[in-house]
């Protein structure tokens, strides 16, 4: 992720993540009497959303960047946000055993150690508590956008050196349940989905400006020219291209649904 692009993490700037997130929703059952935790909350859109179902939910995000923009949201009485890392929720004594739900939306494949993670978020939930998780499993589009960046002539001298940390959970489905059943994790369930997402320019330019942490080492003057550069190497490979979709790309995620 570009913190520093938070800004621009609504709306265009977020269209395939609230889809995916949408298409999974409904595996998880809110409840009016539920208290939630929200790990990687962003820009606070969906745990506002959620808010109208729940009695309060909380939102953290190891972005003071996005947890700023998602404090200026107009959100109900029942929402609150913080800063805080997934890695560390459970070592809150005001949050162990105290959440009915918790979720966390494209946020676990950005942690290295996800077995420290998935043991911190089970902390925090109450007995039989549940959760939904969605972690990517494979999105090429960001790795392919790195080499066409680091081979660039003009942008390929600030990137070069640059590892996309990102990381894939890319265990089966049986593997994948099997680590979560080992970390104390109950009645596991696990899929993988595919959604091909389908974007004009402006939603691409903002995709890849908010989600590629090579936006932030690019002179800022240079911003728009790196973007259309980014823009044309996305949609010069999509064939039968029409006017409102130039853009496509296939990501693979892991919905995890699992108790304690």
């Amino acid at each position: 992720m570009n913190f520093s692009a938070s800004r621009d993490y609504n709306g265009d700037g977020r269209v395939a993540q609230h889809l995916a997130v949408m298409a999974a929703i409904d595996k998880i059952t809110f409840r009016s009497d539920d208290v939630v935790l929200d790990v990687g909350c962003g820009t606070g859109d969906e745990t506002i959303a959620i808010a109208a179902k729940v009695k309060r939910i909380t939102g953290v995000d190891l972005s003071v960047e996005m947890i700023a923009e998602a404090r200026a949201k107009s959100s109900p009485s029942n929402v609150s946000f913080c800063v805080g890392d997934a890695l560390t929720v459970g070592d809150n004594p005001k949050w162990r055993e105290t959440f009915d739900k918790v979720v966390s939306f494209l946020v676990l494949h950005w942690i290295q150690d996800k077995r420290t993670a998935l043991t911190s978020i089970l902390a925090c939930l109450k007995p039989q508590g549940e959760a939904l998780l969605i972690v990517d499993k494979d999105t090429p589009i960001f790795f392919n956008a790195s080499r066409f960046l680091q081979s660039h002539d003009k942008w390929g001298k600030y990137v070069k050196d640059f590892m996309v940390p990102m990381y894939q959970l890319k265990q089966s489905v049986a593997e994948t349940q099997e680590m979560m059943t080992s970390l104390g994790w109950a009645n596991c369930k696990c899929e993988i989905v595919t959604h091909e997402f389908c974007m004009n320019e402006v939603q691409a330019k903002l995709f890849f400006k908010t989600l590629l942490q090579q936006t932030k080492m690019i002179p800022e003057d240079d911003t728009d020219e790196y973007l259309t550069d980014l823009w044309n190497f996305a949609s010069s490979r999509v064939e039968n291209k029409d006017q409102d979709c130039f853009f496509k790309f296939t990501s693979q995620l892991s919905i995890i649904h699992a108790f304690k």
